[in-house]
């Protein structure tokens, strides 16, 4: 056996880096596919597809015995010395800037669509309409919180 090539060791590493490559692909073309369909559509009933991603990092994360970033990169260079392990790991690294162009072409997009936006310390629309993803139900800022007062920090995270 060849130094490339992976041991019974990191076969499990190497099956759960393609694991991943393989969500990250089908979510994304599926993205790509729905958001060119209708970006309407796609952004208020089938952008919940996505979180997808964070549960394959999870099982990935689980299998490989890790908690952290830092933990899952350190497994991967400790066992890089080995093609198919440098190999799928490009092609997540190249998925994953394809999903960075993916999010800045629909934010843009988005960008366009919006009117009047709230910059840091100005008071936001307590009139604003948020939808609740499982429920479908819609409510304002100000149901939601019922006082004057809140503070709101949006996050935006697919990996």
């Amino acid at each position: 056996m060849t130094s490339s090539e992976p041991d019974s060791c990191t076969t499990d590493i190497l099956q759960s880096l393609r694991d991943l490559y393989k969500v990250e692909e089908d979510l994304l073309k599926y993205g790509r596919d729905a958001a060119s369909a209708s970006r309407d559509q796609f952004l208020n009933e089938k952008i919940g597809k996505f979180f997808g991603l964070a549960i394959a990092y999870k099982n990935c994360f689980e299998r490989l015995k890790v908690k952290t970033k830092v933990e899952y990169e350190k497994i991967i260079k400790d066992n890089f010395r080995h093609k198919h392990i440098q190999e799928v790991f490009e092609d997540i690294t190249e998925i994953e800037a394809q999903w960075d162009t993916f999010l800045e072409e629909n934010d843009i997009t988005l960008e366009e669509d919006i009117g009047d936006t709230v910059q840091l310390d100005d008071f936001g629309p307590m009139d604003a309409t948020l939808h609740d993803a499982r429920t479908g139900n819609s409510t304002s800022l100000h149901q939601f919180i019922g006082q004057e007062n809140l503070i709101l920090i949006l996050l935006r995270h697919f990996a």
